[in-house]
This record gives structure tokens, C-alpha cells and sequence, in this order.
């Protein structure tokens, strides 16, 4: 029991190192983006009566919290707390450990019925999946991360004949980020690979449990009314479902030959984390292939044991199993995509809109495994498992690489958001309750992996200064088309904002703009420029707010300002 623990440990602290080089070795230039502002910023500028205050708030919101209850409390509390043990470094590695987590469960899950080598592959496919460019995001770490390990604990548990349990916890994965939970429909499948009548009348039960707490889940999320359950069309849900869970998988194979390439596209910033990918996942996975491949006699020491003589070619019971494994595989894919409605097509390969891919990146990881598995059993057979094991190294570290530009793009994302701000900072110093500053969207940097001038622009002010407590309208920053009429309206000669999102907007569907508390911003080659005079609307003036006193120089810095501004 001791020897394991330690094995796993081990085999965590590897993992950890990994997930650090490959998405979280610049961290110390990482910032916030997008939903983080929401998710992250606000929780680290709370004290302990605010966060709570937050907390009951967001948890109560059920039209906007989208059904996933924990993450409305748990993800939102994390980064709360995890601030307080080491400001921002902390909470980006809590990250590390934690995706380092998944990588060890998922290990542990496949070491069931797949051989130690072949599960660590497994692992590092997970950690290193092309598909999923966000595991440094905030947002992403701190609730679909914690997603995926109620998922695979609850796979574990049902492993490990705990079938309850399995269903309470993996019911947990559900409410916090409904995608994930998907891999367990499949898991009886990989449990009894026998594939006889007892796993189809096992398999029949699991699949009434599941829907059970589908339609559980759905009747209660209706009452609450949802906005997304509430606004479904089931016909457009059924095509589309049908459509995502074919062409998903496709996506995601593909990216396996896509991120590669982008690599070695762009040796001149990666060659250094490929180097460092190479000399760890060779060294690591050779000296743990070993024990299993040296002699050529053991398939493996799992449950599942298969004995082999000396020379021999293939082994049926051996081709039979990874069969099987494919099969799974093929399925925890494809269903994974069921619930990708909100982020069709499911084509997205960089960028936020990659958290499609999320539910498949464990039968994406199985799948790897399974080919793996297949070809080392081959190459054993001419004792050149070796030779494969150098050849996925170096394909690995081609995704450590990939990582690293990831990485570049985050940092680079920051920067922008930095230099944005602190020109807005110098150029609109005079805000007041109830200014609304207006950016046109024109001539702004772009990133590839992260979106820099996101939704959550009207947060950020917030995020940065603590106004008074009798402002009710704090300042916000909106980014909006350069012919400013879509989204506004006029009743009663008055001129409405219409917000995309309105609880970033003190939770109106529309605000009144007023004379003299309007700034309009637009980009040039020198910086922001504030214009001045007035701009009409829908047939409506409006005069912009001239530049007054500097009122931001007496306000409280919030801890999201000081990491903003640090150096």
C-alpha cells in the first residue's frame, strides 16, 4: 500500500511538472481574461463579508447561473481562497496541481485494465490535449477542471464496485459544468470489457440512472427558469446534437495533426520546451516501459493479465481487448458533444470557444491509449518497443510545445489588456456614478488563444478600483460597433444602452445614458483618443462628458489593479 502511494505520488509530481512547462511556465505574466474578471477577479478583491454577499447573490441567480450550483459557489470561492494563501502565483498554481490531478486520476482510471506505460501515455494525452486550448484560464481551471475530477472520481468509484457513490459524485460533475459529466455515460463499457449479457442488462440499468438524473436535472433547472434550458428548441437541439457528436470527434483528431505542425511552424519559440518535453517523457516513459516490455513475456500486471511466450507474433485475447478500448473510446468521444448546442459547431480549435471539447478529452486520452497499446504490442514482438516510445516522446513534446504558444498568447493578450488600461486610467481619470465609456471597435489588437477585448470589459473598472458604496452605478467600459445603433433604443426623447449582458450592467436590461456622463473612445496608432462634443443616435443627441477632475486618484486600488500594474 505504501510502495503504491508513493508510485502515485510519483507519478502526480511528474505529472505536475508537465502541466507546469507546458501551459503555466510564464505564469508570471498572466492576467485575467474573459469570464476570469467575473469568476476570479471580483472573488479576489472581496473580503470576507463580500464574498459571501457574491456568493448568496450569484448562487441565487438561477435564470444566469445556467443550472451549475457549485460552480456558482465552489469555483467562485476557490480563487477567494487561494488568494489568501499567496496572491495571484497562488492562484494560477492551484492550477497546476489541479489539472495535475485530473492527469493522475485518469492514469489510475485506465491502469484498471491497460498496462502502466500505456496508461501514462494515456495521461500525458489528457494533459497535452491540442483540442482544448483554455487550461490556463481561470475560469476554466476553477470550474471545468473541478468538473472533470468529481467525473473521474466518479468513474473510479464505479470502478471500483462503489456504484452509489459513483452516481452522487459524478451527479456532482453535472452541476458544475454539465459537458464533463458525459464520459461517464460509456463507463460500463470499460468496466466489464467482457461485453457479455451481464453488461448489457448493467449497461441497460446505468443508462435509466442517467437519464433519470437528466430529467431531474431538467424539470428543476425549467422551474428555476434557466435561460438556456427555457430557451431550447428541441427539433434544432436534436439536429444539432446529432451533427456535434459526428463531426466533434473528427475535430479533435484532427488537432492532434494540427498542433504539430503549428509547432514546428514556429520552432524559433518552442524548440526549448520541446527539448525539455523530450528529455522528461522519454526518460520517464522508458524507464517505466521496462518493467512491462523488456522480456517480451508480459502484456501486463493488470486485472486483465495476459501471458506471452517468446516470439509470438499477436496474442487474440490481447487484439480483442484493445478492440473493445477503441470501441469505448469511440463512443465516450462522440458523446461527449451531446451537450455542445451552445457552442455549435463544435469546430472551434483555438480560443475559449474550445471548452467544447472538454467532455472528450478523456475518450480522446483512451483512444491514444488504445492505438498505443496496439502498436507496442506489435514492436514488442521485434523488440522495438523502445523505438515507439522515443517516436510518442517526441510527438508529446511537439504538444509541450504547442502549449508554450498558448502560453506566448496569454502573455501577450495581458500585455494589451495592461497598456489598454492604463491609457483608459490616463485618459479618463474624471469618472463619475453612472459613467458609461464607449470604445469603438475598430483598429484593436487581436490574439489568437484568448479574446482581449471580451464581454467582461464593463467589470473591469470595477475590478480595478473600489468606487463608494453609495455609488449605484459604477463606471463601466463598453465595447460596441462603430455605427452605435444596434444596440440602443429611444423612448420618450431618452436614449437607452441595450447591454448584451445586463448583470454586468448593475442587472438592467437597458440604462439611460445622460447628458455629460457619456465618453465615446476610439484607437489610433498613438493610443485611445477621447473625443468630445456629442455623437447622435437613433436621431438623438448626446453630449460626451468633458474632461473634468481627476477622481479616480482618491479610490481604494484593488488587488486585480496591483497585479495589473505590478511592474
Amino acid at each position: 500500500m505504501k510502495n503504491n502511494f508513493r508510485h502515485n505520488i510519483l507519478i502526480f509530481l511528474f505529472f505536475a511538472v508537465i502541466v507546469f512547462i507546458a501551459y503555466f511556465f510564464g505564469m508570471k505574466y498572466f492576467g485575467l481574461y474573459e469570464d476570469d474578471y467575473w469568476t476570479a477577479g471580483i472573488p479576489v478583491n472581496c473580503n470576507q463579508e463580500e464574498i459571501k454577499n457574491f456568493l448568496d447573490l450569484n448562487f441565487s441567480d438561477f435564470k444566469n447561473n445556467l443550472g451549475r450550483y457549485i460552480a456558482a459557489i465552489v469555483s467562485m470561492y476557490l480563487p477567494y481562497f487561494t488568494f489568501r494563501t499567496g496572491s495571484f502565483f497562488m492562484v494560477y498554481f492551484f492550477g497546476v496541481i489541479l489539472v495535475a490531478l485530473n492527469a493522475l486520476l485518469v492514469y489510475l482510471i485506465f491502469r484498471q485494465r491497460l498496462p502502466e506505460v500505456v496508461s501514462l501515455a494515456g495521461a500525458l494525452v489528457f494533459i497535452l490535449f491540442p483540442a482544448d486550448t483554455t487550461k490556463a484560464l481561470l475560469v476554466h481551471i476553477y470550474q471545468l477542471q473541478l468538473s472533470l475530477t468529481f467525473t473521474f472520481i466518479g468513474i473510479l468509484l464505479y470502478l471500483k464496485n462503489y456504484r452509489f457513490w459513483a452516481y452522487v459524485v459524478s451527479f456532482l460533475s453535472l452541476i458544475t459544468y454539465e459537458n464533463a459529466f458525459l464520459a461517464f455515460i460509456i463507463i460500463p463499457l470499460f468496466e466489464n470489457l467482457k461485453w457479455d449479457k451481464k453488461l448489457l442488462l448493467q449497461f441497460i440499468k446505468h443508462i435509466g440512472i442517467v437519464i433519470t438524473i437528466f430529467i431531474m436535472l431538467f424539470i428543476t433547472r425549467s422551474y428555476f427558469g434557466d435561460r438556456v434550458v427555457t430557451s431550447l428548441n428541441m427539433g434544432e437541439m436534436i439536429i444539432k446534437t446529432l451533427f456535434a457528436i459526428i463531426a466533434g470527434p473528427f475535430i479533435a483528431a484532427y488537432s492532434f495533426l494540427k498542433a504539430p505542425v503549428e509547432t514546428i511552424a514556429n520552432l524559433d519559440k518552442t524548440w526549448g520546451f520541446i527539448l525539455a518535453g523530450f528529455l522528461l517523457l522519454g526518460s520517464f516513459m522508458l524507464v517505466k516501459a521496462k518493467g512491462n516490455y523488456s522480456n517480451g513475456e508480459k502484456a501486463s500486471d493488470v486485472k486483465f493479465r495476459l501471458d506471452f511466450k517468446k516470439g509470438e507474433f499477436f496474442n487474440i485475447k490481447e487484439f480483442d481487448l484493445i478492440f473493445k478500448i477503441v470501441i469505448t473510446a469511440g463512443l465516450m468521444m462522440m458523446v461527449a458533444y451531446a451537450f455542445s448546442i451552445t457552442h455549435f459547431p463544435p469546430f472551434a480549435l483555438k480560443g475559449r470557444g474550445t471548452s467544447v471539447h472538454l467532455g472528450t478529452t478523456i475518450g480522446s486520452s483512451l483512444m491514444f491509449s488504445a492505438l498505443f497499446y496496439f502498436l507496442l504490442t506489435i514492436m514488442r514482438s521485434v523488440k522495438s518497443w523502445r523505438i515507439l516510445i522515443i517516436i510518442t516522446s517526441i510527438y508529446l513534446s511537439l504538444l509541450v510545445g504547442y502549449g508554450r504558444l498558448i502560453q506566448l498568447d496569454f502573455i501577450k493578450s495581458w500585455k494589451i489588456q495592461r497598456d489598454f488600461w492604463a491609457d483608459v486610467i490616463d485618459k479618463c481619470p474624471d469618472v463619475e456614478n453612472g459613467t458609461i465609456i464607449f470604445l469603438k471597435d475598430r483598429n484593436l489588437e487581436k490574439t489568437d488563444f484568448i479574446i482581449t477585448y471580451a464581454w467582461s470589459l464593463p467589470l473591469v473598472y470595477e475590478n480595478l478600483f473600489r468606487f463608494p458604496e453609495e455609488w449605484d452605478k459604477p463606471p463601466k467600459l463598453q465595447l460596441i460597433d462603430p455605427e452605435m445603433h444596434e444596440d440602443f433604443s429611444v423612448e420618450n426623447k431618452k436614449l437607452f444602452y441595450i447591454p448584451p449582458y445586463p448583470f454586468t450592467f448593475y442587472y438592467q436590461k437597458r440604462v439611460e445614458l445622460q447628458d455629460g456622463n457619456v465618453i465615446l473612445l476610439e484607437k489610433t496608432d498613438k493610443g485611445l483618443k477621447r473625443l468630445s462634443g456629442h455623437i447622435e443616435i437613433n436621431g438623438l443627441k448626446i453630449e460626451l462628458k468633458e474632461h473634468g477632475k481627476d477622481m479616480l486618484e482618491g479610490f481604494e486600488k484593488q488587488n486585480v489593479y496591483h497585479w495589473m500594474f505590478r511592474y
